[in-house]
């Protein structure tokens, strides 16, 4: 018996034949399994195979990155540790040293700030308040000569017990000492606390100035950082550097300060309401582990994801050449 669908599909062919005078063209009609086949291999398929696969090494490889983080964050914390827990050490005998201190190594400094050369570090929080850090010079106290000694630089020669000196006021060329038997002190710039920007607008009157006379600092020495910038200030502001680059430091202050800096930590006379000084480091090892395990399982997510699409294609489509789709197939259809 033939079915339904068909002879209503050949009552409407009869019936537009009659009414114009001619039979219209059957449609062609391809069996399902002669037509190509487009499975996993085609074009598409493999384009979007490659990306998958890109974007899965992508994410693994930012996951270990971030593990790499997060060693690097350990190690560096635990040589901070190490060095906040040594014994403070004079910065003069540092600065005889050919090698720079690691950075946070806890110094002591005696000598005078130079008033009038203070400099702002910019854009530096406090418990959420915006403002700067201080940073003014320290002339260091005459420190014994005993042979070549370079307080500014760190650098030491021995030429017949000569002395090259830079303190910041110019330097010595024939090597002189003082009268007393001690070399010329050094410069070096302290960053003595942080002052709040209404302070730095005007608005704050709170007295933020150095002591006058010797004092006795203790801080943490620390390299320079490269990369400052000196900031625009108008006629009788304090000049701004956008972070502790000595070579800006020295390119406003005109001084020549020693190759290391130092974060006040306390003073002798005790310090007023400003500068507050900075807190201590937090050592703290940071989101990276979290964030390796986030990228690790966005790559695990993502090719599971793409694996139960591959499934759900392969299903789908035809197992065997000759059996029929099930859209085709439909009686209804047609």
């Amino acid at each position: 018996m033939e079915p339904p669908h068909r002879i209503r599909r050949r009552g409407l062919r009869q019936g537009l034949a009659d009414e114009g005078g001619h039979r219209p063209p059957a449609e062609p009609s391809t069996p399902r399994h002669k037509r190509p086949r487009r499975g996993l291999l085609s074009p598409g398929w493999i384009a979007s195979h490659l990306f998958v696969a890109a974007m899965v090494v992508l994410m693994v490889n930012l996951g270990f990155w971030q593990l790499r983080r997060h060693d690097e964050r350990r190690a560096d914390n635990a040589e901070t540790a190490a060095a906040l827990a040594r014994d403070p050490v004079d910065i003069a005998s540092l600065l005889r040293d050919s090698d720079l201190p690691t950075d946070y190594t806890a110094v002591t400094a005696t000598g005078r700030y130079i008033e009038g050369a203070e400099v702002l570090i910019a854009n530096r929080s406090f418990e959420g308040q915006a403002g700067s850090w201080l940073a003014t010079p320290l002339r260091l106290d005459p420190a014994p000569a005993n042979g070549s000694v370079s307080p500014a630089n760190g650098a030491a020669s021995s030429s017949g017990g000569s002395v090259s000196l830079a303190d910041g006021a110019g330097s010595s060329a024939s090597g002189s000492v003082t009268p007393a038997g001690v070399a010329s002190p050094g410069v070096v710039m302290v960053v003595r606390g942080w002052v709040p920007r209404l302070h730095t607008a005007g608005v704050d009157q709170r007295p933020a100035g150095p002591p006058s006379g010797r004092v006795v600092v203790g801080g943490l020495a620390f390299a320079s950082v490269a990369g400052g910038r000196i900031g625009v200030t108008g006629p009788g502001e304090t000049p701004e550097i956008s972070r502790p680059d000595l070579d800006r430091y020295r390119e406003v202050t005109g001084l020549d300060p020693a190759p290391i800096w130092i974060r006040l930590r306390s003073q002798d006379p005790p310090l007023g309401e400003l500068p507050i000084p900075v807190p201590a480091p937090v050592l703290s090892s940071g989101p990276h582990l979290s964030y390796a395990f986030q990228w690790f399982f966005f790559s695990v997510g993502a090719a599971a994801v793409y694996g139960l699409i591959l499934r759900r294609f392969h299903r789908e489509r035809p197992s065997r050449p000759g059996q029929a789709d099930p859209v085709s197939a439909d009686p209804g259809r047609g």
